[in-house]
């Protein structure tokens, strides 16, 4: 009941034929439907070659849907062939291992000389990760090199125990995966933001988005769409996507267009947690050229400000639990202290104000929705076990006291436009980015509790 049945590595489990060999009664997983990623069910009935009605579990809702063969992969390894290597993760062929061996490698017990352990004993090692990094002052102190490690082997326990062809994996949602997503994502938002100073990291920010991206797929199984949850998991993309702005990359790859697009159509979800966040987001993804241009200002400026190691250094150790308005000075402070001497804190990370769109009501079905209290955990079950625990609401002090840091005058005079628009960007980007592992390190924290 911990684990899934396995399928072939590499396809969606064909038949010598090429068509999918499903059959009533199977256990399969949903591919390619946005709203059921990931998602198990079982087919109740073949209605053609073409169509196949299936039974899920969808958000604590029973759910029935048809789909087509292209849609679900089989979960039977009736008739799969191990890796002679590794003998722990089936393939339908030959020609099936060759095709995935780019991704079956790193795992592969006999490539790499290595003992493959279950994974209770690879979770063992990563709960000692965690016990090392569960401080957000041991995170704080770590190198950039030692987050990047650690972020990579809760990564590495994610891809390989989630592999479909591994018997056996572990199911979407469990709550080992689930724990090592919460581990990865602080540590990997915190590796991203240290690396700001050297530029964007590409290839770091797409492994840290694709977990983002993960999580979001398996809270949207388990709670609806207005519950804390998914705005907590939202919010922690934004923060990443916000990091990678601060380090002056422009666009990005394929996924981070995928997240900014997901942002955009839940903003939503954002006006019925925190109003204020929800402008502050809409405002960010609806910027022109001269917000942009603010932006990669703000990138420059603290590329300049990074080349003093003491400035850096000191920008890194502010401390968290620090007034927003007295975080936003020092940080505008820093990046350049001759402008804003003798500035007040307000004027410091001032930046061009733009008419709020008036708030639309709060949309009903939200208030039916449960809204979980810090230090309540609520368990989500499959069959007796558990799956994920979600968690956490930013506090109504947090909220007030971040609305009241934001300023709603214009530019201070005595500085240069573009100047104070720039801090105000990075300032911001910062916020975004801090606040963001903040949620996760609640979520990280609270998982465990009853």
């Amino acid at each position: 009941a911990f684990a899934a049945p396995s399928s072939c590595q590499h396809c969606l489990r064909c038949s010598p034929e090429g068509k999918p060999a499903l059959k009533s009664g199977d256990l399969a997983e949903v591919q390619g439907k946005a709203d059921s990623e990931g998602m198990y069910c079982k087919i109740t009935e073949a209605r053609s070659e073409s169509e196949f009605l299936v039974q899920a579990l969808h958000q604590g809702t029973e759910r029935q849907l048809v789909l087509k063969p292209s849609q679900l992969r089989s979960l039977s390894s009736d008739g799969l062939q191990k890796c002679g290597a590794c003998k722990s993760v089936y393939f339908c062929s030959r020609e099936c291992q060759r095709a995935a061996w780019k991704y079956h490698k790193p795992f592969c017990a006999a490539a790499s000389s290595s003992w493959d352990p279950a994974w209770t004993e690879d979770r063992a090692e990563l709960l000692q990760l965690r016990a090392r990094f569960e401080s957000p002052s041991a995170r704080q102190a770590a190198s950039k090199q030692g987050l990047v490690e650690a972020f990579l082997k809760a990564e590495t326990f994610v891809q390989k125990w989630t592999q479909p062809g591994r018997a056996p994996h572990l199911a979407f949602g469990h709550q080992a995966v689930q724990d090592a997503i919460l581990l990865s994502l602080p540590l990997g938002t915190l590796a991203l933001w240290r690396g700001v100073a050297d530029g964007a990291n590409s290839e770091l920010f797409e492994r840290v988005a694709k977990l983002a991206e993960l999580h979001l797929r398996q809270v949207r199984l388990l709670v609806p769409r207005f519950h804390i949850a998914h705005w907590t998991a939202l919010h922690h993309v934004w923060g990443i996507l916000a990091s990678q702005s601060l380090a002056g990359a422009a666009g990005g790859g394929a996924t981070a267009k995928r997240l900014t697009e997901d942002l955009r159509k839940n903003i939503d979800v954002a006006q019925v947690y925190d109003s204020a966040a929800a402008a502050e987001l809409q405002e960010a993804l609806s910027q022109g050229p001269e917000q942009a241009d603010a932006l990669a200002e703000g990138s420059r400026m603290f590329q300049m400000m990074a080349q003093d190691p003491a400035k850096l250094a000191a920008f890194y150790s502010i401390d968290p639990e620090m007034p927003m308005e007295q975080k936003m000075e020092r940080m505008a402070r820093l990046l350049d202290p001759t402008a804003y001497a003798g500035t007040s804190a307000e004027k410091a990370v001032s930046r061009p104000t733009q008419p709020k769109q008036q708030q639309k009501p709060q949309q009903k079905q939200s208030v039916a929705e449960p809204q979980l209290r810090l230090k309540t955990s609520v368990p989500v079950q499959t069959n007796g076990h558990p799956l994920i625990s979600v968690v956490s609401e930013t506090s109504s002090a947090d909220r007030e006291q971040r609305a009241s840091a934001r300023p709603t005058t214009a530019a201070d005079k005595g500085l240069k436009d573009k100047d104070a628009a720039a801090a105000a960007a990075i300032a911001w980007a910062a916020s975004a980015c801090e606040a963001a592992g903040a949620e996760a390190e609640k979520l990280l924290l609270l998982n465990e509790l009853d």
